[in-house]
Parts: C-alpha cells; structure tokens; sequence
C-alpha cells in the first residue's frame, strides 16, 4: 500500500463543517480530502460529489467553471454567475454565523481570484508570454482571502528578463480582459496598469517607501503586504512581503500609531448609530490595526487577517485571551457583512431594522474591536 499511496494525504476533521472541506479542495485543487478523527485515525474519504450534495457547492463549483472558460464572453457569463452564486450563498447566512462566514469569504476570495487568473492565462496566450518572465499579483481584500460582493480589485505586476513593453502590454491586456467581464478595478487605480515593476525597480522602490513609511508610502505598502501570486512567477508575493518586512526593521512604533486609524464607530455609552458601515467602522479597524502588528514584527508568512491575528498570539505579540476575543467579533462582523451586502447590495446598515439580539451581538462585537485598536496604539505610543 505505502508504494502507491499518497504520503500524508490531505485531511479534515470529522468535526470540519462542508464549508471548511469545500475552502480546502477550493485551496489545494482536489477532489477528495480524507476525513480523521482528533487522533488522526482514518474514518472515511469526502469527495466533491458528497459536498455537492449537502451543500450545493457554490463558489467550488464556479471556480471550475470560470478555469475551463476559453473566451473573454465565456469569463465574463461565469464571473456575473459566480457573483449571483456568492449572493445566494450569503443569504443563506444569518448574523452570529460568523465561522461559516469566514470560510465562504475566503472561498469566495479564490474563485474571485480564479477570474483573474483566467484573465492572465487568456492574455499570455495572446501575447505569448511565459509564466517565468511575470508575476500577476492581487493586493489588498483578495490577497487576503478577505474579498465578498462589494469589493473591486487591486493588482501588481513583476517582471523579470522581460522588456517594459511587452510587460506593459500584457498588463494593458489583462486589466482590459477583467473589466470586459465586469469585475471592477480599483477606483483610485491601484492595478497593475499602474503598479508596474521590474524585479530590480520593485526591490528599489520597497526600500525607498520603507526608508520614509509617510503617507502615500505607507498605503503602498500596506496595500503590498497583502500580496499573493495569482498567474505566473511562483514566490513572488512572498518575496514582496518578505522585503517590507526586511525593510521595515525599525519602524514598528510609527506604523502602530498610524496604522490602527480606523475606529469602529460607537455612540455615548456604546450606543449603534442609526446608519454603519460595517467594513469601514467594523472590519477596517481590526484588519488595519492586525496588519500593523504583522508589519511591525516582520510576521510576512500570513496574510489572511485571522493567520495573522493567531501567529501574533502564538508568538506572544498580543495576548491569547485578547487575540481569541477579536477573532470572534471579526468572524461575527463578517456574517453581518455579508448578509446585508447579500440583501441590501453594500456594505451599510441601517441598526433600526436589526433584531434587538442582532443589535446586541454587534454593539458586543464593536467593544471588542475598540478595545482591540487602543491596545494596539498603546503600543506604538511606547511606555
């Protein structure tokens, strides 16, 4: 048997919902996952079939979709399918289903990926340019696994023993092939027709906004934090996020002090307002106030907000009670969002229309968030 078998098989728990399985074939394309029990003995095998029929699969089945698309029309018929799937899927989602929020948004962060992706493949064949020479990369929500409904994209391209033109060119045709298919590009340009480097010119730009982290240098590269590889040059994001953290040394008071900005919005006495954005005054100021500990340590391996807040925790950055609170009330502010993006089309709620409950999970979850960033800049503000 150990000839032909694969050594340390891909596994869940007998505990993991169809969500988590659906999110690790999604993450590792494959078909089948072996299911464990907490001792790691083998109790059975899911397939993509038996979630199909538990769960209807959803983003799952459209990332296979959107991958066997051949044409630009074809992409964009299976990104406006995938977008009325994710809104099926939320609806599903009540608030205070936080786990199972957390999952769907990072499977809906892969199959939004996939479209880009397909977008980069359909290019390089256009233009015959080989996956060693570039790097396609996403930033921001989608390089943290952390991209729904009302999000655009952010992107980068990286080229190495290509010349600019033909990068250039390539860049033009894969920006252009998305915004045929309708997915949106960053409303204050932050894709890849903008952000263009060479290896060399990247490295030298990383070190010149890590040199000064003001301002526009500090978006950048907190933007750049968030890098993943989507088509192209394998390590690439990694050698990104690996080079601000190098080039950050020494900057972690300011970034704690400028990075956590964003407050959730409470009134006297931690009362709702009547209209909030739950991901500018809920899920921006943990995400922001996470990434500047991340930044500020040199934690580049994680990037999903929740890795991040857990490596932070297991490394004794942020305490385990306080870091175990926040991933709660982070999950808990994903289900809200979700659901109103599902129902209303955005990201803001009017609080009247919540349920007395749902009013008192989110003012609960609101504390923990406010909590959160005060630690956070009271560490970047020294003793």
């Amino acid at each position: 048997m150990s000839e032909y078998m694969t050594p340390n098989p891909l596994s869940v728990r007998t505990s993991a919902t169809c969500m988590e399985a659906a999110y690790l074939m999604m993450r590792r394309y494959v078909k089948h996952l072996v299911v464990v029990d907490d001792d790691g003995r083998v109790k059975g095998v899911v397939s993509v079939r038996d979630i199909a029929y538990a769960e209807a699969l959803g983003p799952l089945y459209m990332l296979r979709r959107i991958r066997s698309a051949s044409s630009v029309e074809e992409l964009a018929e299976r990104y406006h399918e995938l977008v009325r799937v994710l809104r099926r899927e939320a609806r599903r989602l009540r608030p205070g289903e936080g786990r199972e929020a957390a999952h769907l948004v990072r499977m809906a962060s892969l199959a939004l990926r996939g479209v880009m992706e397909k977008a980069a493949d359909l290019a390089a064949r256009r233009l015959g340019i080989g996956q060693s020479g570039v790097a396609y990369l996403t930033l921001g929500s989608n390089g943290r696994l952390e991209q729904f409904l009302a999000s655009d994209r952010d992107t980068m391209l990286v080229y190495w023993g290509l010349g600019e033109g033909r990068a250039r060119a390539f860049a033009e045709e894969v920006e252009s092939i998305l915004d045929k298919a309708g997915f949106p590009g960053c409303r204050q340009g932050y894709t890849a027709r903008r952000l263009l480097y060479s290896g060399d010119a990247l490295a030298e730009a990383i070190g010149s906004m890590a040199a000064n982290p003001r301002d526009e240098n500090l978006v950048m590269l907190s933007m750049m934090y968030d890098a993943a590889n989507v088509w192209g040059r394998e390590g690439a994001a990694e050698w990104v996020r690996r080079s601000i953290a190098e080039s950050l040394r020494g900057s972690s008071s300011y970034i704690l002090e400028v990075l956590p900005a964003y407050r959730p919005r409470l009134g006297l006495a931690g009362r709702l307002p009547r209209e909030l954005d739950l991901k500018a005054h809920g899920l921006a100021p943990v995400v922001y106030a996470v990434k500047a500990f991340a930044m500020a340590e040199g934690v580049w391996k994680p990037v999903n907000t929740l890795d991040r807040l857990r490596e932070l925790a297991a490394i004794g950055v942020v305490p385990g009670d306080l870091a175990a609170d926040v991933a709660e009330a982070y999950e808990l502010l994903l289900s809200f969002t979700l659901w109103i993006q599902a129902v209303h089309g955005g990201t803001r709620v009017e609080t009247g229309e919540l349920s007395g409950l749902e009013r008192s999970i989110l003012r609960s979850v609101l504390r923990t968030v406010q909590r959160f960033v005060d630690y956070a800049r009271s560490r970047g503000m020294g003793p």
